[in-house]
């Protein structure tokens, strides 16, 4: 009986265990060309599933052509498919790669916003601080993981992902169904719990 109660709630926990998912994706493409990171901020959208969640990961494809300076990335709502209003600072880096080569650059989260279900967000970039050259590489089509149907935004300008090719980046969300309801989740360990002491009570 104890082993069956220690079963249960071990598998009533690993139920509450988040899920992730990748909900835009097109890292793995030939990069066909970039733009360089500017004062003036750059934008990709991409959309979320039919499950709220928050945002854990992120990565940006980047060229580096001279060393030096920092780059800002921050999460905006979206308006009427253009970028919106400013949601939160993800983090600063200063890319190290070997100049003229492109690498992925996980970005250090400072912040894991929440993602609504069913709504597109922007990622926007920018230059921090002067010093350094680097290029948001552009995918060579909208292929790849959430890709299709969304946009990019550079010089004032919105395209579709299918017109312009959009830059390239992975955005990881962490479910929130990962997460069982509060009174199942109590009631389940509450009888785990009951089983144990009933077991320890005969003993």
């Amino acid at each position: 009986m104890r082993s069956a109660a220690l079963i249960f709630l071990g598998l009533l926990l690993a139920s509450g265990m988040l899920a992730s998912s990748i909900v835009y994706d097109n890292t793995g493409l030939s990069t066909s060309s970039g733009l360089s990171i500017g004062s003036s901020p750059m934008y990709d959208s991409f959309s979320t599933g039919s499950t709220s969640g928050t945002l854990t990961g992120l990565i940006l494809v980047v060229e580096t052509l001279s060393l030096g300076g920092s780059t800002d990335v921050a999460l905006y709502a979206d308006s009427s498919t253009s970028p919106g209003v400013y949601i939160a600072d993800l983090g600063t880096f200063t890319n190290t790669t070997s100049m003229g080569h492109v690498a992925q650059e996980t970005v250090s989260l400072s912040n894991n916003p929440a993602l609504a279900a069913n709504t597109r967000y922007w990622i926007g970039v920018e230059v921090a601080s002067a010093g350094g050259l680097e290029f948001w590489t552009k995918a060579p089509s909208d292929s790849g993981t959430g890709a299709s149907g969304e946009y990019n935004y550079v010089n004032g300008g919105v395209e579709a992902n299918s017109l312009r090719a959009p830059f390239e980046m992975q955005v990881t969300e962490t479910l929130s169904s990962g997460v069982p309801e509060p009174g199942s989740f109590f009631g389940g360990a509450l009888g785990a719990l009951w089983l144990l002491l009933r077991h320890r009570g005969r003993g």
